[in-house]
């Protein structure tokens, strides 16, 4: 028998453990965190249930399969009560067209190891195979064209082959399938939700289709991708897409892409190199934070706006170079500032030894300096009179500094990343 009333998940706690994670350096092992997005999806999704067990109740039934009849005439699966390993959904129940699977109409089947789904059905709908943690094969016919939130969560499934009719994929849709190895997405794809492949510790490549218009959060976070293929065409990259890649070692990002999310590629341990295309216009906060292995990188003159903390915790990056051409942010021996070089936005952490700040510099950025744990002494001139918040926050190697009299403005310390630190 298969359990019911059992909660479908959300995102929120998901959301919560990533940022203790990201924030306040607390590990939150995998079964915690979905221990906790369990509980939220159960009081969330209560009323839901309900009407769900409302509408089996009322269901027509043959076989195995509950189900109701759809205006067209066409017939919708909404329950399964069968124990088949290897099953073939049937095309059609009471002389009827099967053209949809329910919301939650397999969900929790233990015993499921292969379903065949009809070519008849054109949609599959939320929850539809949620938790059959013993489905390693599905075929998903040509003229599905949407497949639901959380469709496969928590399955077993080792490759899916999705079709050239679907459009959409749903939040979640493969979420924590571990054995996942590959997944094709067509070129008929449009959009993809959040956290659709997250999880899936086993996928080791993925080519996002130049057809994909819109992408959620989340989507390859904690994935194994070694290799990923961005095609042109596609315009964004998500926030926290591939965050904890950590077998990720480079990416190239093509010439259409404009925007590069929160957090994109935080923690990609052994992201050496990264090429930022002349399309993109904003770098979101973190979106480089914690890759350890990232030696340096070029921003082009096409960006007008880099968020916080972007390279934090990137101990090998020597230099931040900028294109000629960029009308908001300048380069000096690898030091980020803006155009003018009035203000000190970011020192390379893997930059050594001794510092002196530019006569020009007027105000020293936020977090400028944090992490620099090789940095010996700086030198800060008569110019400057701003010093923005933990600007030298965790320089393990720095043991004094002086301030001169013109500065008027010494920010807070912001944080709680790491355990040494240095306050003025």
């Amino acid at each position: 028998m298969k359990k019911r009333g059992l909660a479908l998940l959300l995102a929120g706690c998901m959301v919560v453990g990533v940022a203790a994670e990201s924030w306040g350096g607390v590990s939150v092992s995998a079964a915690q965190e979905r221990k906790e997005t369990q509980k939220i999806r159960e009081e969330a999704e209560e009323p839901l249930i309900w009407e769900q067990e409302r509408l089996k109740e009322e269901s027509l039934q043959e076989g195995d399969y509950k189900y109701q009849v759809l205006p067209d005439g066409t017939v919708e699966i909404i329950d399964y009560a069968g124990d088949a390993a290897e099953l073939i959904v049937p095309g059609e129940i009471a002389e009827k067209k099967v053209t949809s699977i329910g919301e939650n109409a397999f969900d929790w089947c233990y015993s499921l190891t292969s379903v065949t789904i009809p070519g008849s059905v054109t949609s599959i709908g939320n929850y539809a195979f949620y938790y059959c943690y013993n489905l390693a094969d599905v075929t998903i016919p040509e003229g599905v064209t949407s497949i639901g939130d959380w469709a496969f969560s928590d399955c077993g499934l080792t490759g899916v082959m999705i079709p050239g009719s679907v459009t959409s994929i749903g939040e979640y849709a493969f979420n924590w399938c571990y054995s996942l190895t590959s997944v094709t997405i067509p070129e008929s794809v449009e959009s993809i939700g959040d956290s659709a492949f997250y999880g899936c510790e086993s996928l080791a490549d993925v080519t996002i289709p130049g057809s994909v218009t819109s992408i959620g959060a989340w989507v390859f976070s904690r994935c194994g991708l070694t290799s990923v293929t961005i095609s042109e065409g596609v315009t964004s990259i998500g926030d926290y897409e591939f965050m904890d890649c950590d077998s990720l070692a480079s990416v190239t990002i093509p010439g259409s892409v404009t925007s590069i999310g929160v957090g994109a590629f935080e923690d990609c341990d052994n992201l050496a190199s990264v090429t930022i295309p002349g399309s993109v216009t904003s770098i979101g906060d973190s979106a480089f934070s914690w890759c350890g292995s990232l030696t340096s990188v070029t921003i082009p003159g096409s960006v007008t706006s880099i968020g916080n903390d972007v390279f934090w915790d990137c101990s090998k990056l020597s230099a931040i170079e900028v294109a000629d051409g960029n009308t908001v942010y300048s380069s000096i021996d690898g030091v980020l500032f803006d155009k003018k070089g009035s203000i000190l936005h970011r020192y390379p952490e893997g930059k050594s030894g001794e510092y002196q700040i530019p006569g020009s510099v007027t105000s020293i950025g936020a977090g400028a300096f944090s992490g620099c744990d090789n940095l010996a002494s700086v030198t800060i001139p008569g110019s400057v009179t701003s010093i923005g918040d933990s600007a030298f926050s965790w320089c393990g190697s720095l043991t004094s500094v002086t301030i001169p009299g013109s500065v008027t403005n010494i920010g807070d310390y912001r944080g709680g990343r790491r355990k040494h630190r240095l306050f003025f």
